[in-house]
């Protein structure tokens, strides 16, 4: 086994069976299988199995690992609900595309009872009951992170965010790919971030910025009107690869492929 490197395992059960295994490192290796990984997905496409196959359950345990879940169908059966509130290395949930009904209350008792720490939602599965479980992951102490693909909620998730500012400090939302409805929203609200204010923003949320972030931008403060008499300060960073070193920053914003908004 080569010290000092990351293992990642996926799996995919479809059928009750595993259909799909990758494992991934961040150094390149030869032929060496990894024993052990320090982080699993397991890609649960439509399965609705009364059992989870033992085979399966020892195959992704590893002890002190991270877990993610991702939904890639619109089901969410029972056994792997009851897996996913007791499995309590469970931090991470990957939506892909819309649920059942019952799938979406499962996904809304996760969020309520379990230990997740981060969610994703991909354009495919967005709606608005959505909104909903972003607002109660929102509001879990152990939570700090939403990824979404589509920007149509963010006025109403900074509304939320004020209403319940002091649960949401120290917690993120960030979008990807798609950036510019939500970059035409606050760009006129935005200005330059005083260097001690982005050292505590960095302090704060230590994986900024240059963890997530090829090319970060500065710092920026954005004085956000949730109403017209209530004004929402939160911090914002967005993505410089591949912008013309000629153009300002916000210049750039409309055309950037990762945003972050940061609650201090």
């Amino acid at each position: 086994m080569i010290e000092n490197c990351c293992y990642a395992l996926a799996v995919g059960v479809n059928g009750g069976q595993i259909t799909d295994e990758r494992f991934y490192s961040n150094v390149e290796l030869e032929n060496e299988v990894p024993d052990s990984f320090a982080e699993v997905s397991v890609n649960l496409f439509d399965d609705d199995s009364e059992q989870i196959d033992r085979k399966i359950i020892e195959r992704i345990r590893q002890r002190c690992a991270i877990y993610c879940l991702l939904l890639m169908g619109p089901t969410f059966g029972k056994a792997w609900f009851e897996w996913a509130c007791s499995w309590r290395g469970l931090t991470g949930l990957e939506i892909h595309t819309k649920l059942d009904d019952t799938a979406f209350d499962r996904c809304k008792k996760l969020a309520e009872k379990g230990s997740l720490i981060t969610l994703v939602l991909h354009t495919e599965a967005f709606e608005d009951r959505l909104v909903e479980l972003v607002k109660v992951l929102l509001c879990r102490k152990q939570f700090k992170t939403v990824w979404l693909l589509d920007s149509a909620p963010l006025a109403e998730l900074l509304k939320f965010s004020f209403e319940n500012r002091e649960c949401i400090s120290g917690k993120d939302i960030h979008f990807l790919y798609e950036c510019s409805t939500v970059a035409q929203l606050l760009k006129e609200h935005l200005q330059l971030c005083p260097k001690e204010d982005s050292e505590k923003v960095e302090m704060q949320h230590q994986y900024y910025p240059n963890t997530l972030f090829k090319k970060p931008s500065s710092a920026y403060i954005c004085s956000y009107p949730v109403t017209p008499e209530d004004m929402f300060k939160f911090y914002v960073y967005f993505e410089l690869r591949g912008q013309s070193a000629d153009v300002g920053e916000l210049l750039a914003l409309p055309n950037t492929t990762t945003l972050g908004i940061l609650f201090v």
